[in-house]
């Protein structure tokens, strides 16, 4: 398998697009804590982009700004409260996009839960809670962006994944939807993924979680292409790497991240600061997406959790067949459909 590091693009260069960082706009779900508050704060007091909080609710999103403004007072005009973008509440999703004040130059779809039980669903969506908000509520968000042409052409949109989902992590092992198409489902493997996004397959909470990972990653991959010929929208999968700080961390419990720390310096790699991980991946995602090939997925070396950011190979984040089917369960289990001229 071949991977390469990439090249840092130097603080000399210029973000590419045309338009000056200031008169940019990102929203990032996700963005009350951990990675994506440090990423609001990066794009907003280093590049002068005008960041929208995305929350679950639109009170969470007001504290974190507050919270950003206090920290940042001569940037307060860059951070903006979201409407309540609960990415588990497929309705809530569309009825957000359609409150929407400005378009969007960046769009980072970060948020995502770690879930360690069995059968664990979202209320709203029916769905098992690490795919339901991760996977289809997201695809939910990026089509209504899409649809009602709230996402400008030329704009740039990253989908933030794991390491898990390469399948190459010790320890951890991805739900093999088209063997289980074959022992289980007559050879249907949409069915089988649908079964996976319901939690209907009685598997724990980590294999739920590396999948969803990988099936984020498959979606990315397959509608990249098309968004790139048709509207110049720049999509790409990274991943923060291994930084305990994040919530999906904090919520997996006092003993999870005690052996995370253990593992993470002594098989993979070491660990990330919210930091660096901002700096050296998002950022750089972000601002130079011409340096990056379009729909592949940017994280640490294959079996690391840290290091520098490389472009991941491993079969189960290059499998443009799974990914298509991934998109038509997706589709199925959300009643979310793609714009006219997005044909895959």
């Amino acid at each position: 398998m071949s991977e390469g590091v990439v090249d840092n693009p130097t603080t000399k260069m210029l973000p590419s697009g045309g338009a000056a960082a200031h008169e940019r706009t990102c929203l990032i779900t996700g963005a009350t804590s951990g990675v994506g508050l440090e990423l609001a704060a990066q794009l907003a007091t280093q590049h002068g982009i005008k960041v929208i909080v995305g929350a679950r609710s639109a009170a969470k999103s007001r504290d974190a700004v507050k919270a950003l403004q206090a920290r940042y007072p001569d940037h307060q005009e860059l951070f903006v409260a979201s409407p309540d973008m609960d990415i588990d509440d497929f309705d809530q999703i569309r009825a957000s996009v359609d409150s929407l004040d400005s378009k969007l130059d960046m769009l980072v779809l970060n948020a995502g839960v770690l879930n360690m039980k069995k059968n664990v669903v979202a209320p709203k969506t029916g769905l098992e809670v690490c795919f339901s908000g991760k996977v289809v509520g997201h695809y939910v968000l990026l089509m209504q962006l899409l649809k009602k042409e709230k996402l400008k052409e030329g704009g740039t949109v990253l989908f933030v994944g794991s390491e898990s989902g390469t399948g190459g992590l010790l320890g951890v092992k991805l739900i093999d939807v088209k063997h289980l198409a074959t022992k289980r489902f007559n050879n249907d493997v949409p069915n089988a993924i649908e079964a996976a996004l319901k939690g209907n397959l009685g598997r724990s909470g980590m294999y739920n979680y590396a999948t969803a990972n990988q099936f984020g990653v498959l979606w990315t991959l397959t509608i990249a292409p098309q968004l790139l010929v048709a509207k110049g929208i720049r999509m790409f999968a990274t991943s923060p790497g291994s930084v305990l700080s994040t919530k999906i961390h904090r919520n997996a419990g006092c003993f999870t991240i005690q052996i995370s720390k253990i593992m993470s310096h002594l098989v993979f790699g070491g660990t990330l600061t919210e930091d660096t991980s901002v700096k050296e991946r998002y950022v750089k995602l972000l601002l130079w997406p011409d340096k990056f090939e379009v729909g592949r997925f940017y994280a640490s070396p294959y079996k690391k959790l840290a290091g520098p950011l490389t472009l991941q190979e491993a079969p189960p984040v290059m499998d443009r067949e799974l990914g298509l089917l991934v998109i038509k369960a997706i589709e199925k289990v959300s009643g979310e459909g793609r714009p006219d001229w997005l044909r895959l």
